[in-house]
């Protein structure tokens, strides 16, 4: 009897244990695991495509290294749409494709939306993405360059909107903003220019890198030496009417050809300054004297025939409402081929580009020129070249006082005066 109690309260245990068995249990806990916000910073709402773009770029203009996205009634699939959001952000936006190295992300599936957690990696850091200048006109583009060289800034991040502007358009206007104002740009800057993207665009940023090949205390020297001396030495040309002005400036550079291959030859302070310049550094420094003297003029970057086909400088003068050709380097041996120049003349031993430079046709002359001279450039006056310190010397207390003077004759059988009507003929 007792035995049958036993089996069946036994038996009575056995079946209420599977029936706690079989009961239902739901246990819902925290998710800490990717995408779950905890990658830092807030975490914030994507509800479709674009807002997924420009979370995106939010992100790379505020140089956020990390952030998560809750992608709550999201019409997309969201790994598709985030995969396809970051490549178009770091390869094909201007931004981003200047800026960014990586960009990583994870997702998952929390409760009823996606999280994803996003982290950045960049190239640049918050200050040079904040220190990006933006234009959308040349002028304004020039403006900026104009002031980067005149202090002498060795690089610039420019964001363009304009489809006319590329990598060789900036470098272009580098150089002609230096010939254009050798004193206060007082070294040639050479640049390297960068687009992004790459595959270029009516919107892009571009990454300037220049170099002057000196230091900017010695730039900034020789643009103050210089800005003394062009004045000086206008004021001791001894002429008064622009044409007459214009031949004495050009003998004054000519004086100082040297074929010297040193860096300052091929800049307006060797030739002012030194008295020593190669057919590049005249050509500037005629540039410089003449802009001071009110006459138009213009550096060309050409090519010459000489013993081959070479690289050549030289000039565009505006007199009397006309263009000429100035070669400065062949004054003293060619005057009549060298000074008030037309396209005709020149075409067939000098190359240049004929839509970037005015056409030259005028009827004047070199012995117009030296005409309206006067007797200033046929006496045996000297022209007073103050010898100025190279870049990085100490200067004297006053330059024009101190500094010893060195007198360069003109010599009557290299400039030939008018003695007769035949000699005003072409």
């Amino acid at each position: 009897m007792k035995l049958r109690i036993l089996t069946l309260l036994l038996a009575c245990l056995l079946l209420s244990a599977c029936g706690l068995y079989n009961r239902d249990y739901a246990s819902i806990v925290p998710f800490t695991g990717a995408g779950s916000g905890e990658s830092g910073g807030d975490t914030r709402e994507i509800s479709n495509y674009n807002m997924l773009r420009s979370a995106i770029l939010d992100l790379i203009n505020t140089h956020t290294e990390h952030a998560a996205f809750r992608f709550s009634s999201y019409s997309g699939s969201v790994g598709e749409d985030l995969d396809r959001a970051c490549q178009e952000m770091q390869y094909e936006h201007p931004l981003g494709a200047w800026a960014v190295e990586d960009i990583r992300f994870a997702v998952n599936r929390v409760v009823s939306y996606d999280v994803a957690d996003l982290n950045i990696s960049f190239l640049k850091n918050a200050e040079e993405i904040s220190a990006v200048k933006t234009f959308s006109t040349e002028e304004e583009l020039r403006g900026h360059l104009r002031e980067r060289l005149e202090n002498y800034a060795t690089g610039a991040a420019l964001r363009i909107y304009s489809a006319q502007v590329d990598e060789a358009r900036i470098q272009t206007m580098l150089e002609e903003l230096y010939y254009e104002d050798p004193v206060s740009i007082a070294a040639e800057p050479v640049s390297t220019v960068q687009g992004y993207p790459a595959e270029g665009g009516a919107n892009r940023i571009y990454e300037l890198h220049i170099d002057y090949g000196d230091s900017q205390s010695s730039l900034r020297q020789m643009t103050s030496v210089l800005r003394r001396r062009v004045p000086q030495l206008c004021g001791e040309l001894g002429a008064e009417a622009p044409l007459g002005m214009a031949l004495a400036a050009a003998r004054l550079v000519s004086a100082t050809i040297t074929e010297s291959e040193d860096a300052l030859a091929f800049t307006a302070y060797g030739a002012l300054v030194l008295s020593e310049a190669n057919d590049k550094g005249a050509a500037l420094a005629y540039e410089a004297l003449c802009t001071a003297l009110e006459i138009p003029c213009q550096v060309v970057s050409g090519q010459r025939n000489g013993v081959e086909l070479e690289t050549h400088y030289w000039n565009l003068v505006c007199l009397e409402g006309q263009w000429y050709h100035v070669d400065v380097s062949r004054l003293a041996s060619e005057p009549r081929q060298a000074f008030l120049v037309t396209d005709t003349a020149l075409r067939g031993s000098y190359f240049w580009d004929t839509e970037r430079y005015p056409a030259c046709v005028g009827p004047l002359r070199y012995p117009d020129a030296v005409a309206a001279a006067g007797t200033a450039l046929r006496t045996g006056n000297v022209i007073q070249l103050l010898e100025m310190p190279v870049p990085g010397a100490a200067l004297p207390p006053d330059m024009e006082q101190s500094s010893p003077v060195r007198e360069v004759p003109q010599q009557e059988q290299i400039w030939p005066t008018v003695s007769s009507a035949s000699d005003l003929s072409n």
